[in-house]
């Protein structure tokens, strides 16, 4: 039911189009510094996705508490910098100057003002800085072609304001009447005794919504403060995942994971069953959002 509010939320909520969004900037920059005969890295993970700065690794078996260390095949966030600072420090000053004209539009490191420089604020105009630093170089052309992309899909999906207002109601009913559901409450107590008998002291969570669309935050911290001093060990590279007390918190978390997916599933079951309740009822109005619902 979430995807049929996003509209009436007046955000760019739906993970698709922002995730489309996200991978149209990152091309973009990517293929606009080549053409100006530059490199740029980008992690393959956050190429994949969409983000100029990588994600944590993609973790199947647990919740990525413990994950593979940089040493081990991953480049971190503050590696890439790294990657990035150490190729533009071998180029030639003048080289240097040409990519920051090609990624920013101006060269930092030149007088404000100057040729090449950064711009200087019109007085009369307070926002002018911010919008011609925002419209420059490549990182200028990649956001510029990542916001077409989402104001065309705002243009293409958006409804008329009158369904708009229906919609906003029908979501402030919908989530009333999900978190009071005496059918999604029973299931939501199964699932925390399911998870306290396997060994996962946790309390009942307040909102399936936050459950199923947002995971388990209580059960990734209770994770993440039984297994603290390891964490911060592996996070200052004093600890491999070869470790036997590593490997046995690891062991840990991949049983917290399967563990969560077999407890929830009557949350989920349960709360699909409201939706289509829910969709039935309010046919009429939400088929006019989403034709294939009518």
């Amino acid at each position: 039911m979430v995807r049929f509010f996003d509209a009436a939320e007046g955000d760019d909520s739906d993970e698709t189009v922002k995730l489309q969004a996200s991978r149209i900037y990152v091309d973009t920059l990517v293929r606009c510094m080549s053409e100006q005969g530059f490199e740029y890295f980008i992690d393959p993970v956050a190429r994949l996705y969409g983000t100029a700065e990588p994600d944590p690794p993609g973790d199947p078996d647990g919740f990525g508490l413990a994950v593979p260390l940089p040493d081990q095949g991953v480049v971190t966030s503050d590696g890439l910098e790294a990657k990035n600072a150490s190729y533009v420090a071998s180029l030639t000053p003048e080289a240097r100057s040409e990519y920051y004209i090609a990624l920013l539009g101006f060269d930092p490191s030149l007088p404000p003002g100057s040729e090449g420089g950064p711009p200087i604020a019109d007085p009369d105009q307070p926002d002018s800085l911010g919008s011609v630093l925002g419209g420059q170089g490549c990182e200028g052309e990649a956001g510029l072609a990542s916001e077409e992309y989402l104001m065309a899909q705002r243009q293409e999906e958006a409804p008329g304001a009158a369904l708009e207002a229906r919609l906003q109601e029908l979501l402030d009913e919908y989530v009333a009447e999900v978190e009071t559901d005496p059918g999604i409450l029973a299931a939501l107590g199964d699932y925390q005794a399911c998870m306290t008998k396997a060994g996962f002291s946790i309390g009942r969570p307040e909102s399936a919504l936050s459950l199923v669309y947002e995971g388990p935050v209580d059960l990734v911290g209770l994770l993440a403060a039984d297994g603290a001093d390891i964490l911060d060990r592996l996070q200052a590279g004093d600890a491999t995942l070869d470790d036997p007390d590593v490997k046995a918190f690891r062991a840990r978390e991949v049983e917290a994971r399967s563990t969560f997916q077999r407890c929830s599933s009557g949350v989920v079951d349960t709360l699909f069953a409201f939706d289509r309740r829910f969709l039935d009822e309010h046919r009429d109005v939400l088929g006019q959002y989403d034709p294939d619902t009518g």
